[in-house]
């Protein structure tokens, strides 16, 4: 949450591939510092949690950087595609790097495996020096003037204001039910430790599959509102058979179902409210957003955690699936919400400046 700001300084007005590639070099810098102090068996706390501070800051640019990088690549109309192909992309890395890490770690040591990382990253940074962009005139001002006007642009645009107290409500219990609880509920299960990787092959499968076109199929048969109705469903569905499964493999059906319903979530939403955005305001609107669940995440996780020594691992899961029914009703609520989603993509680019001009005028301090 500190570093997201500063993530969205380094990304706004500057082409987002090169934003990308210098994240991704420092984070290749970070892996090859820790591969040589494993190769010679240095073990410095204070020297890891610098290197670390480094990879956060890296990881801030990076996740500014690809929420918005789609919209220097495509057009609006087009803007769905390019997300899902993104999302595609995301989803196999997802997959297969656990996967190649294992390997990694059984035929070698961590060292060799953190060099691989860092070779890997440097290949990432080339490519994402290469991406096509434009830049546009820089925003001067300080970190904390640059959150707060993307969070005082977010109050002043009633759509944008109601999308994100819902959403920070959604994820309060969305967070550790997608992610504390699952190595919980395997070992409750008394599954073995690989099944941690299956579950999350299984929710990048269900991504992956959204992502080719599930999810715009849905959109284009139903509507975008529906779509997203429909995907809210799935997740209450899927967090509701976690906590019911009794079988390994009923878990996995629940996680793929899980994937599929966020898979669609993000790119039927994301899509109209990314190009809805001012260039000169999209890095620091989606930082704002990010910050906000980033603290909905560190909320929840904390609750679950208070909660867990006196209930089972089912009823979370369940309590879980309930508040995020509960929550997401919200959504039905959000003013002009159905009708902005059911606008035209080659009429959305630059939407909130058309309809609320005047807030995009005045500069935070």
């Amino acid at each position: 949450m500190v570093f997201l700001p500063v993530g969205a300084r380094c990304v706004e007005g500057r082409r987002k591939g090169r934003a990308l590639a210098f994240a991704l070099a420092a984070m290749a810098f970070e892996g090859l510092a820790l591969a040589a102090m494993a190769f010679h068996g240095i073990y410095r706390l204070e020297v890891i949690l610098l290197l670390e501070g480094v990879h956060t800051l890296a990881l801030a640019v990076v996740m500014t950087a690809s929420s918005t990088v789609a919209l220097d690549l495509s057009s609006s109309e087009r803007l769905m595609g390019t997300l899902s192909a993104q999302k595609c992309a995301q989803a196999v890395g997802r997959a297969a790097g656990p996967g190649l890490a294992t390997v990694l770690l059984l035929v070698s040591t961590p060292a060799h495996a953190l060099l691989a990382q860092a070779f890997v990253q440097c290949v990432c940074a080339g490519l994402a020096y290469g991406l096509p962009g434009t830049s546009v005139p820089r925003h001067r001002g300080s970190l904390a003037g640059d959150l707060l006007a993307g969070f005082r642009v977010k109050w002043h645009i009633p759509l944008e204001r109601h999308w994100t107290l819902t959403s920070f409500l959604v994820m309060i219990p969305f967070t550790p039910a997608a992610g504390l609880l699952v190595p919980l509920k395997v070992a409750n299960l008394g599954l073995e430790g690989s099944w941690l990787g299956a579950c999350e092959a299984a929710s990048a499968l269900g991504m992956l599959v959204g992502a080719l076109g599930v999810s715009a199929r849905l959109a284009h048969v139903i509507g975008r509102y529906r779509a997203i109705v429909v995907s809210l469903s799935g997740e209450v569905i899927a967090f509701l058979a976690l906590g019911l499964c009794g079988r390994g493999w009923q878990m996995l059906a629940a996680l793929g179902i899980l994937g599929i319903s966020v898979s669609t979530m993000q790119l039927v939403g994301q899509t109209h409210r990314l190009a809805a955005m001012p260039s000169d305001y999209v890095a620091r609107m989606t930082a704002a957003n990010l910050v906000a669940l980033q603290l909905a995440g560190a909320i929840g996780n904390g609750l679950a955690g208070m909660v867990l020594p006196h209930i089972t691992v089912s009823t979370a899961y369940i309590a879980c699936g309930l508040l995020v029914l509960a929550a997401g009703t919200g959504f039905s609520r959000i003013p002009s919400f159905r009708e902005f989603l059911e606008i035209d993509p080659t009429k959305v680019r630059d939407y909130y400046r058309g309809q609320h001009g005047p807030v995009f005028e005045r500069r935070a301090e």
